[in-house]
């Protein structure tokens, strides 16, 4: 690392790429940014996942082209830019287009587009910057969360998720793989960041985690930005 522009030492430059679903992971890097100096750029469109692979947009029914278009300006960014560090994030609500051109594939069968997609992105982003780290998908609540706290105060537990449900592990597997397989860093937020216990906690000390079914708290993200801050240091390539 090399100082930035407050003379402390860091990454100075940070860029994040990521669909509009991981936006609540967006506070853990903003506080970041904010207390060690750095500059952010968030790349950031709705529907749109980082994995370079035609999309299908359920609501538009169609392949969503966009995306597409979306993906390579923020590729073009960063090579511009040469940040430090790249953070990319996705959800693991992947839709890619069939082979027709025209259908929707989802689940197990999106797996394999959604590696080698991702696979060509982080190649990409390793040649234009100085370290690139993959966070993994978050977990999921079974509940709307803040509906049912507010209408059973206290019972707070009830509204905990079971993990085999709230975590995918065959989805972290193919991050952390892909990862991997790309030699750039990965973070895992689950345990113990999110889910540090089974089952996952609706509340974790005096915060609320979920803001809806699978979106954290701006509140809970931004308390674990000196956390993400450390695994960062840990996994990145560069001292």
């Amino acid at each position: 690392m090399r100082p930035d522009s407050t003379g402390r030492k860091g990454f100075g430059r940070i860029c994040r790429v990521r669909r509009s679903s991981a936006g609540s992971r967006d506070r853990r890097s903003d506080r970041l940014a904010v207390e060690r100096g750095w500059r952010l750029v968030s790349l950031t469109k709705s529907g749109c996942g980082a994995a370079d692979v035609l999309q299908y947009n359920v609501n538009f029914k169609r392949a969503y082209t966009e995306c597409a278009t979306w993906r390579e300006a923020s590729f073009r960014r960063a090579e511009s830019e040469h940040p430090a560090l790249v953070l990319v994030a996705s959800s693991r609500a992947s839709h890619a287009v069939g082979a027709d051109g025209a259908s929707d594939v989802t689940g197990v069968d999106a797996v394999e587009p959604w590696r080698a997609g991702m696979d060509r992105t982080l190649r990409r982003l390793a040649g234009a910057a100085g370290s690139v780290v993959l966070i993994g998908d978050t977990p999921r609540s079974d509940v709307d969360v803040p509906v049912c706290l507010s209408a059973h105060r206290d019972d707070v537990l009830a509204w905990a998720t079971p993990v085999e449900d709230a975590i995918s592990r065959s989805w972290l597997a193919n991050e952390r793989d892909v990862a991997a397989a790309t030699a750039v860093g990965f973070v895992d937020p689950t345990p113990p960041w999110v889910c540090p216990s089974n089952p996952c906690p609706a509340v974790i000390g005096n915060f609320m985690v979920f803001r809806d079914e699978h979106h954290l708290t701006s509140q809970f993200s931004s308390a674990l930005g000196r956390l993400l801050g450390d695994a960062l240091r840990a996994r990145s390539a560069k001292p």
